[in-house]
């Protein structure tokens, strides 16, 4: 019933605004049987010499009936949305009218405006959550350099291990080679003090016979 009208603020500073005007008393009475709208809504006061010029109607037959009898500025409305107005203009019930639309858009806008809000919080989070991956992606790639220069560094001490163990090992040869050097050596020995050994029992064995030998036999041998 109101329309756009109800799109205007109450400062009077506005290009478009409500000022309060009281009902006059030469205001003209709505169709007999007509309750004003005013009596079923809370509104501001500026409202009010509009909305006691706003009859409610049952239905539309009696809207259609009743309309003929609207002063001027009068309107009729019925409960399913139908409007009628003085000059004979008529809204049916079901019809999308503009400031409908607009209502619905500014609904619309407003929910759009939450959903925004949501999404930048959700964007918000997202970024937070990127930095914090980026924050373990860089700390991952530090101990991923780290261990593969412990890696390194552990190669290189099972090369330098390896190294020892093949120079321990050629010593070991070495002394092994050695050590049988001197064990031929030593059964060299062996042999040549058991022969020597057996060439002095024979010495001493003749030197005992000849002893033991009469003078005689040993001068006759002399």
């Amino acid at each position: 019933a109101l329309g756009e009208d109800l799109d205007a603020p109450d400062a009077t500073d506005a290009a478009m605004h409500w000022a309060t005007i009281d009902p006059a008393t030469d205001d003209p009475a709505l169709p007999d049987g007509v309750t004003a709208l005013a009596k079923y809504v809370e509104a501001p006061a500026l409202l009010n010499r509009r909305l006691w010029q706003i009859g409610i109607v049952d239905d539309e037959a009696t809207g259609n009936f009743l309309a003929k009898n609207l002063k001027v500025g009068q309107r009729l409305v019925s409960r399913e949305g139908a409007l009628w107005r003085w000059d004979g203009y008529r809204i049916l019930a079901g019809a999308e009218l503009p400031a409908a639309v607009r209502l619905r858009q500014r609904n619309r806008l407003e929910e759009l405006r939450g959903e925004l809000e949501e999404a930048d919080a959700v964007v918000e989070a997202a970024s937070e959550r990127a930095e914090i991956a980026s924050e373990n992606v860089e700390r991952l790639d530090e101990e991923i350099e780290a261990a593969r220069t412990a890696e390194q560094e552990a190669h290189r001490a099972v090369r330098d291990a390896e190294n020892a163990a093949s120079s321990a090992r050629e010593e070991i040869a070495n002394i092994k080679r050695d050590a049988s050097a001197i064990e031929s050596r030593l059964q060299n020995a062996e042999e040549a003090e058991k022969r020597a050994k057996q060439d002095l029992d024979e010495l001493i064995a003749e030197q005992e016979e000849l002893a033991a030998l009469p003078e005689e036999s040993s001068e006759g041998l002399m």
